[in-house]
């Protein structure tokens, strides 16, 4: 009898014993994932950040929804490099490259006009809204991270 309760008592301390490990390995997983997408948060705001400093449009500021860069014509100017970069919607196809303690991710910038009632829904037609997605991902991402951003004319 004395050897059913031992036995019994092994089999308890076993079971909790793997339960405490699973729990241990689960948190350890999550404390990477969270390191993990850092690098990429940090990158997205960087390129967020640029796009609001940046103006409406390189025909300037406060004007007619019809002087905008045309909808099809987002993107940089032939010729323009980035340290030329003027207005918000030449970020649109710029893609980057950012490494942060060995973690790779790779961040895409697009540039879409929106009306203001369904700012989530790109439209073919110049509006007063261009919305700035930039999007991360790399090889540890379980899903890529998506960052928005609304500039109107006049802002």
């Amino acid at each position: 009898m004395h050897y059913l309760l031992v036995l019994g008592a092994l089999v308890l301390f076993s079971i909790g014993t793997l339960g405490l490990n699973y729990l241990l390995l689960d948190t350890r997983s999550d404390l990477m994932d969270v390191r993990l997408a850092m690098p990429a948060v940090n990158s997205a705001h960087s390129l967020m950040s640029w796009g609001a400093s940046l103006r409406f449009d390189e025909n300037g500021t406060f004007l007619e929804t019809d002087d905008s860069t045309p909808w099809d014509s987002l993107g940089p100017d032939p010729g323009e490099t980035e340290s030329d970069f003027d207005d918000v919607d030449d970020l649109h196809g710029l893609t980057r490259e950012f490494e942060t303690e060995g973690v790779l991710v790779h961040a895409t910038c697009e540039v879409r006009y929106v009306e203001g009632d369904h700012l989530d829904q790109p439209v073919s037609d110049e509006t007063p809204f261009k919305r700035l997605t930039v999007t991360v991902t790399g090889n540890y991402l379980t899903i890529p991270i998506q960052f928005h951003a609304i500039q109107s004319l006049g802002s």
